[in-house]
């Protein structure tokens, strides 16, 4: 049957190149070997094996919008492009063979999950977003090269799949020693270790687990240098011997100055010729994580030292750091350098922001406005006090914890319902992070499990099963019908499965002193309540994480989004997922949304604008109860104006794909124009029209509702927030009155496109084209824009009121005959055109600037 993968393999590709039906193509086929055609019973068993291989391909072709993919800020100085020509000629199975394995890795986990084209949308999308970081490191056949990078994903979000398979496309391209700093904790560093002998080494993690089914060749069999155990000196084989193989070196390690000492020690052994020769990738688990320099007084501390001591052993090396918090990593001070160490840790190559992946439930989807009520519950805060380490009460079951575990055994019942009981389901118990805590918890939850059992075991349950019944009717079913109109589960159909999940359940306790272990791959289908602290914050992955009760107290940004270990995946049961929390915590969850949005959307911004990394200096909103990191992982951190003093914001992404939009946003501004019309005069100026001193009241309800592409460059809520600041939180009030013009061609000038009527006005729309591929347009204001009301013509950047400019622009338009090929038609590709709207709007320097937004002091590096 050695020749049934090749069959496969072969019809597949005709078939995406239109030579015929699946069927047709069976009938023809004919074995290269014996010249046979494949029996009947072969194509039987090949059938389903090409549909599902046809439909990966189709999901792998799924085109992400510009919102999802990655936002890449880069210094091109000192790089050269590299990997888009390697793979023309390397694109092969042998030349992309640990790619390739860990392609054909993925195709056969996530298809034993989801659909087969839905795998392969989420395998396009890994392989996407990780081309986007191996393109920016350097060509390993460089005599020479210092790479910094920074990789920003979501918490629990797939960022470990990422790093994955760019390890597995580093050493297809020639990478041979690859380093994982896998956090503080052996839990983490273990599973990161177990990550990657599943999906790259093969190997087996320990003697009890049994060897992954990677078909590595002889000769192409990967070095670890760990495995169960972390990084040892008592290894016998030298790094020049292992260099001399040209097979690839792992070693994944913990960020404890002890064990990289160590590793010092050995790589010091090899010839610094033969160190010349080898290309290094350190890939940073948790980079904001003990990594950066916190010592004061020009001191280094030890982690940061290492890992830079580490790096300046090798002459061509690269250094990605990945995180989910990255305030660290933003406010790194970029003079830190030294030449016993080298250079600090500041991403100065490239930034990558990875975008939220589909199906993914971060602070945003569980705590903004309208979706909390589904997800959160508030614990008292009197029952959260009696968890404090100050407390003097007697550690007891509250009435909150007792009913997040009823809770946590109607979401799994009702798992069991929906056929998931071969899945994890996992609990979170986060009240504190002092060890003596978890062991009086674990102690009564453990009992009131036991009471529960034996409760239900009794023929007189069915009081208690009412208790449940009515906890699924108020707290469940409401959420459930929401979520899922098509399902009307009642909790008869749940009920018979309550007391079997107990039967399963186990209750841990994870932290240093624990003996307990929580190891999804020995029991896959394990039921656990998880009772911890720092241990469970971060990088570990609770699967199938479903209730938690979160009641520890933190004021620091990324501290407390590490903490939430429910952020993630929640495919099948997200109408099932709980938060107990206080009050406080679910407020800032919200504030740290919009924060985590802020950053990313100063990202994309960044991008467009093409500045370095160096050239960065992003904004992070500050809060009047929280710290954005620990005091010594400030950095070059210091206070910053707001946005948009003295600035212009503009739109340049235009939702060209979505007519619906188009339609409204034209509507708003023919009602615009008309209500400024019945308020103050227009006059006209060429094909231009102007009205001044339109009142701020206006201008605000009518910015509130149009709506533009995520990257537009044209942030209308932190716009109108700054808008209503500043012109009513002072005594000296800014931006109340407004000009607003209208540009238009000039009808004087030839024209393909014909005067129309604006909201009252006759004007002739601009043309304005697009950049091939995006739905970005060239650009939208110009020079005498931006000064048609003659404010700026006095003295630049010097204004009395704010311009708002409103661009319609014709749908018809091409760009000029020599600029085809870079840019396109606006409308190219898409059926349903409308005129788009564009705004613009120059700022006045502001006088009440409030310092309200930190970021690192880019101008000064």
């Amino acid at each position: 049957m050695d020749r049934l993968p090749v069959a496969i393999s072969v019809i597949v590709r005709q078939f995406q190149k239109n030579r015929g039906t699946i069927n047709e193509l069976l009938e023809q086929y004919i074995d290269p070997v014996d010249g046979d055609y494949l029996m009947k019973e072969e194509k039987d068993e090949i059938l389903p094996q090409i549909q599902r291989k046809i439909e990966l391909e189709e999901g792998k072709k799924y085109r992400y919008s510009e919102s999802e993919d990655p936002a890449l800020i880069v210094n091109p100085e000192g790089h050269e492009d590299w990997f888009e020509e390697w793979l023309k000629t390397n694109n092969t199975e042998t030349k992309r063979y640990y790619w390739k394995n860990l392609e054909n890795f993925l195709e056969k986990k996530l298809t034993e999950k989801v659909s087969s084209k839905k795998a392969g949308e989420v395998i396009g999308s890994i392989d996407n977003a990780s081309n986007k970081v191996v393109e920016r490191l350097e060509n390993p056949s460089r005599p020479s090269f210092n790479t910094k990078g920074l990789v920003i994903g979501h918490v629990q979000s797939g960022k470990t799949a990422n790093f994955t398979a760019v390890i597995a496309k580093a050493v297809d391209a020639g990478y041979r020693f690859i380093i994982v700093l896998a956090g503080l904790h052996n839990n983490l560093r273990s599973q990161t270790q177990l990550r990657l002998d599943s999906e790259l080494t093969g190997e087996p993690f320990s003697a009890d687990v049994e060897h992954v089914d990677i078909p590595l060749l002889a000769g192409r069999q990967w070095v670890r240098l760990t495995d169960e155990r972390d990084f040892t000196d008592s290894t016998t084989l030298r790094l020049e011997t292992l260099a001399q193989s040209g097979r690839p070196i792992l070693v994944v390690m913990k960020k404890k100055p002890q064990i990289m000492r160590k590793l010092i020690k050995w790589i010091k052994k090899a010839p610094e010729d033969i160190r010349r020769t080898i290309p290094l990738l350190m890939i940073d688990d948790e980079a904001d994580q003990a990594s950066t320099n916190t010592g004061r007084n020009g001191k280094v501390t030890p982690t940061n030292a290492h890992i830079r001591v580490i790096l300046r052993y090798f002459t061509k090396h690269a250094y990605v750091g990945y995180t989910a918090t990255p305030f660290a990593n933003l406010l790194i001070d970029m003079s830190t350098n030294s030449d016993e160490i080298g250079r600090d840790l500041y991403p100065r190559n490239f930034i990558v922001s990875l975008p939220r992946p589909d199906d993914y439930m971060g602070a945003e989807q569980i705590f903004s406005k309208g979706q909390a009520d589904k997800y959160v519950i508030t614990v008292p805060d009197h029952e959260a006090e009696e968890f404090d380490s100050k407390s003097e009460t007697q550690l007891t079951m509250t009435p909150s914890l007792k009913e997040s575990i009823l809770s946590y055994c109607l979401s799994a019942a009702a798992r069991y319902h929906r056929k998931h009981k071969h899945k994890p389901m996992t609990m979170l118990i986060h009240t504190t992070h002092l060890q003596d805590g978890h062991s009086d918890i674990k102690s009564i939850v453990k009992c009131f499990i036991d009471d529960l059992k034996r409760e239900l075991k009794d023929k007189n349950a069915q009081k208690f099963y009412l208790a449940f019944k009515d906890l699924w009717l108020k707290n469940f079913l409401p959420i459930t019908q929401e979520l899922y109109p098509d399902r009307k589960t009642s909790f008869e159909e749940i009920q018979p499965y309550i007391l079997e999940f107990l039967c399963d359940l186990d209750v841990l306790e994870l932290n240093a002193r624990s003996t307990d272990v929580l190891d999804y791959t020995q029991k896959t289908d394990i039921k656990v309540i998880a009772i911890g602290g720092n241990t469970l914050s971060r990088g570990l992955t609770l699967e199938g994480l479903m209730t938690s009760y979160f009641i520890r107290k933190s004021d620091a940004y990324d501290t407390l989004l590490q903490m939430g270990r429910w952020f993630g995946y929640r495919e099948g049961y997200e109408d099932l997922t709980r938060v107990y929390t206080t009050k406080k915590l679910s407020g800032y969850f919200e504030d740290l949304a919009l924060v985590e949005q802020e950053i990313r959307e100063e990202l994309f911004r960044y991008q467009e604008d093409e500045v370095t990394p160096a050239q960065v200096a992003v904004k992070i909103r500050a809060h009047k109860e929280m710290k954005i990191t620990a005091p010594n992982k400030m950095g070059a951190a210091k206070t910053i104006e707001p946005t948009y003093s003295g600035k212009l914001a503009q739109t340049i992404w235009l939702p060209l794909d979505k007519p619906e939009i188009l339609r409204k946003n034209l509507l708003i501004s023919e009602k615009f124009i008309q209500n400024i019309k019945d308020t103050v005069s227009w006059t006209r100026n060429k094909g231009n029209h102007l009205a001044y001193n339109v009142p701020v009241e206006l201008i605000l309800n009518t910015l509130e509702q149009f709506e533009f592409s995520y990257q537009s460059g044209f942030d209308t809520n932190s716009i109108i927030s700054y808008i209503r600041r500043v012109s009513t939180e002072f005594s000296r009030k800014e931006l109340t009155v407004w000009n607003v013009a209208v540009p238009g061609q000039n009808k004087s000038k030839p024209s393909h496109n014909k005067s129309v009527q604006f909201g009252g006005l006759d004007i002739i729309p601009v043309t304005r084209s697009r950049r091939n591929t995006q739905l970005k347009i060239g650009v939208l204001t110009n020079e005498m824009d931006l000064v048609m009301d003659k404010e700026d013509k006095v003295e630049p950047h010097i204004r009395e009121n704010p311009l708002l400019l409103i661009y319609r622009i014709w749908k018809d338009s091409t760009p000029e005959r020599n600029k085809l090929g870079r840019l396109a038609p606006l409308f190219a590709g898409y059926e349903e055109k409308e005129d788009a709207i564009g705004l613009a709007i120059v700022f006045p320097k502001s006088r009440n600037q409030t310092e309200d937004y930190i970021a690192q002091n880019a101008e000064s590096s």
